[in-house]
């Protein structure tokens, strides 16, 4: 197999480096100078800067440990993904377990004096109102809040001009099989948009169909559902690069949101659904089973017809977490939080 360095110049030609076998002879280059050639060393030949085409058996054995490298680069993604899945279902379980505990304690209690007291050092008008507008919203109005709110800041920090941000944001924000990004960006690029189109379009998604959603799961649940979404969605598209020798790095919260989307859609199929502002101008709506499959479609000719504006991959990837779910995943993982719950409840002692 032909190896090829490093430019340089001899007389009036570029050169160009180049391995050969066990012979030792001289031979003459246009400028008539002669050159050893010694085993197992570098030769000089005239080059324009292409490579010696390779035989198709050399491309083959080169080849074959590059793909073997590339399907072994998803080790770490997937035991990330499990992780995280796991990670999230029981914090959730956990996370509910410290409501229901709190909520114990201020009955047993019998007033709720750590608050009337919060209330009157907020005396202020500007902080008193911003203050009773957040107490007024729900637990799970406030979560989805919250996750609004940090994805905006993620956004606000592409807008700054500074080197180490962006490199930070590159490397944490973005999600590519690619050797330069960490495996954590599998989770933080689901909070990551770096236009404001992009933003906004997932946002009012996400909005229009997060109160759907806490009616049919709680809070807890919703959130492990939407991080468990998104890195099985970041996963899917890790797969899809690397089957099709991608590179490009994905970012956005559309992964997650499809799970949503696929959750809510399985959970309410006769439900009518419109697109936004077209929708409410033609007065079109369509079933919400309709709907998921619709989306299904154009995601698999996406996929199929190598279509690059979105990452086709990850959205299926996504929705079809949230099919499963709901049809499969509370029977299998929620309805049996009362173990975890009893295991929690051992360690963290009894309630004074």
């Amino acid at each position: 197999m032909a190896t090829t360095g490093k430019l340089s110049r001899l007389g009036n030609n570029f050169i160009q480096f180049q391995k050969f076998h066990n012979t030792t002879k001289y031979w003459t280059n246009s400028s008539n100078r002669k050159v050893l050639r010694h085993p197992e060393r570098w030769r000089i030949v005239p080059s324009r800067g292409f490579r010696t085409k390779k035989s198709k058996i050399e491309s083959l054995a080169e080849e074959a440990p590059q793909e073997s490298q590339r399907f072994r680069s998803l080790v770490k993604p997937i035991g990330f993904t499990v992780m995280v899945c796991g990670c999230s279902f029981t914090g959730a379980m956990i996370w509910q377990y410290e409501g229901m505990r709190s909520y114990a304690t201020k009955i047993k209690l019998g007033n709720d004096q750590s608050t009337n007291n919060l209330q009157f050092l907020k005396n202020f008008g500007f902080r008193q109102h911003i203050s009773s507008m957040w107490n007024s919203l729900t637990e799970g109005e406030k979560m989805v809040w919250t996750i609004t709110g940090v994805n905006i800041a993620v956004f606000l920090m592409w807008r700054l001009k500074n080197t180490s941000v962006n490199n930070a944001l590159y490397r944490y924000f973005t999600c590519s099989p690619t050797s330069g990004h960490s495996v954590t960006s599998m989770l933080w690029s689901t909070l990551s948009h770096q236009s404001f189109v992009h933003l906004f379009a997932n946002m009012y998604v996400f909005w229009s169909f997060s109160g759907v959603m806490l009616h049919l799961v709680n809070k807890e649940q919703m959130a492990a559902v939407l991080c468990s979404g998104g890195v099985i969605s970041s996963l899917a598209s890790f797969v899809h690069k690397i089957v099709i020798k991608g590179t490009m790095p994905s970012l956005g919260a559309s992964g997650a949101i499809c799970a949503m989307i696929g959750l809510v859609c399985m959970a309410n199929p006769d439900s009518q659904l419109t697109i936004a502002f077209i929708g409410d101008i033609l007065g079109f709506s369509f079933s919400a089973e309709k709907g998921l499959y619709g989306l299904m479609t154009f995601d698999a000719l996406g996929l199929l017809l190598g279509w690059k504006v979105f990452d086709h991959a990850a959205h299926l990837g996504g929705v079809l977490f949230g099919i499963w779910y709901w049809k499969y995943g509370r029977d299998l993982i929620w309805n049996n939080r009362g173990k975890v719950m009893q295991m929690w409840h051992q360690l963290r002692g009894k309630q004074r």
